[in-house]
């Protein structure tokens, strides 16, 4: 029998959410792995320190189980980058691991990252860093826009760097448009990206586990939004990816040194563009259109790479 850890997001409260954490329990269970939960605010601090780390985890254990156990994985279905890497130094076999999820969870490392490889991304121009409560001064802001504007012409995509659901992205038609995007994101860092027309109001979603495509799926939105995302109203649909969708999710899933995700794909005119990627990809969705559980897949290849 082997022991895992499940980390995840003490300050979430979703029914959304505890459903996969449901499914990844269940996988384990049916493996005779033992699952402990733990939330990132069962830390109260983090320290450089590793024995520090390892006493609050036997503690947290002892207090849930009675007994200490050794921890043979941990499965980290956060974005507590910090708390992921504590744990890799301390080390514990983390999946995904920090560096992958922030990439991932970062959209200008993730366009930085895929842009030595030859997959093909929109043109992406990412807004200079500025501090919380200074911002960019508007004389900044009027020629960075001419600059996007010279560059990508309209429309283009404004996106926080940090966003999910598609809930952090915003079509802009023209100048105006974009001061008033800017000034509603504030000082949070964000990146503008070419519209590709062509995939409009619909994308690709293909889950991943290793180089593996477990399951894949057509996101469409029928409802005049530009973004496909199930969250935001869109429908989903069964795909079969051709060889060059699944050349481009299995690069990423090399370039980002993932273990499981989402990769998200962009129709172009005569080719297909990378979107997001996205390493704690929400799979309940696709399991009620395809009757895949991804989770089954995860621990297994987890199992056999721990």
């Amino acid at each position: 029998m082997k022991n895992a850890l499940l980390i995840t997001n003490g300050f979430i409260k979703s029914d959304k959410f505890n459903e996969i954490y449901g499914f990844l329990e269940k996988a384990c269970l049916d493996r005779q792995v033992l699952l402990i939960s733990m939330k990132n605010s069962n830390f109260m601090f983090l320290s450089n320190d590793n024995e520090v780390i390892k006493n609050q985890i036997d503690n947290i254990i002892y207090q849930k189980i009675g007994k200490k156990v050794e921890i043979d994985f941990v499965i980290f279905w956060d974005k507590d980058v910090y708390l992921a890497k504590c744990l890799e130094n301390a080390g514990y076999k983390v999946f995904n691991n920090s560096q992958a999820i922030l990439c991932c969870d970062d959209k200008a490392l993730t366009t930085q990252e895929m842009s030595i490889t030859d997959v093909k991304i929109p043109k992406t121009i990412t807004a200079p860093m500025t501090f919380k409560n200074i911002g960019y001064s508007s004389e900044f802001i009027d020629e960075f826009l001419v600059y996007c504007e010279d560059t990508l012409s309209y429309p283009y995509i404004i996106k926080e760097r940090f966003g999910s659901f598609g809930m952090q992205v915003y079509l802009v038609n023209n100048k105006d448009e974009g001061l008033k995007c800017i000034e509603k994101i504030k000082d949070n860092p964000f990146i503008i990206q070419e519209y590709i027309k062509e995939s409009y109001g619909r994308d690709i979603r293909i889950n991943m586990v290793g180089q593996n495509a477990v399951a894949s799926m057509l996101r469409k939105n029928d409802n005049g939004d530009f973004r496909a995302n199930i969250t935001i109203g869109g429908s989903m649909y069964n795909y079969v990816p051709g060889q060059e969708e699944l050349r481009i999710a299995r690069k990423c899933m090399d370039t980002l040194k993932l273990d499981f995700g989402g990769i998200d794909i962009l129709f172009g005119k005569n080719d297909f563009y990378l979107c997001e990627v996205n390493s704690n990809a929400h799979f309940k969705n696709i399991y009620d259109l395809t009757n895949i559980n991804i989770a089954d897949e995860i621990i297994d290849y987890i199992i056999q790479k721990s």
